[in-house]
């Protein structure tokens, strides 16, 4: 790496030559090498002086946010990849239920959108617009009665759910929470 050009420090440059870097890790790598350059041997004539904020403090800044962009990547590749995948213990229909029941309990907006559900459970956009179209199946299947759940415990709670106002019943949102970590832990 010691061949990569500094261009003297001036920020543009280097930003420029970065962004051209074909991967974010290569991008870190360039950022951190300058930074390293910048203080082991800094140039004679500073380009940078009076410049706000400082060389070292853009490029930070530049690091960080490229990191950010990493972490962001990688966790949608997962899901992408399919490492992180959502199949609950009973089935699409219970996570269904328990959306529509909440949207009818009015403890989310009945507006909600199947996409902004689907964005708690995936952030890749392949995760979500897979659960958005067996949501909306699942849905409709539910209304016509052609999907049952096997789980008694999740139709008492969908029944409490929807017959019970929530106006300083804690008890029935701690239910609902239990009952949503529950579901979490047996995602595969």
């Amino acid at each position: 790496m010691s061949s990569e050009p500094t261009f003297n420090f001036v920020r543009e440059q280097v930003i420029e030559y970065c962004n051209k870097k074909e991967t974010i890790d290569d991008q870190l790598r360039y950022l951190n090498y300058v930074l390293k350059e910048k203080k082991n041997n800094p140039p004679e004539i500073d380009e940078n002086v009076g410049l706000k904020p400082s060389f070292e403090e853009y490029i930070e800044t530049e690091i960080e946010y490229r990191k950010t962009l990493l972490e962001s990547n990688n966790r949608a590749d997962k899901n992408v990849a399919g490492i992180v995948k959502i199949t609950a213990k009973y089935g699409l229909a219970d996570i269904t239920r328990i959306f529509e029941a909440m949207k009818e309990a009015e403890i989310i907006s009945k507006i909600t959108e199947v996409s902004q559900i689907a964005n708690i459970f995936f952030a890749g956009t392949t995760g979500q617009n897979d659960f958005i179209k067996k949501y909306n199946a699942t849905k409709g299947d539910i209304k016509n009665k052609e999907t049952k759940s096997n789980s008694n415990e999740l139709l008492e709670f969908i029944k409490i759910l929807t017959t019970n106002s929530f106006a300083g019943k804690k008890e029935y949102l701690e239910k609902l929470r239990n009952h949503i970590y529950e579901l979490q832990k047996n995602l595969i």
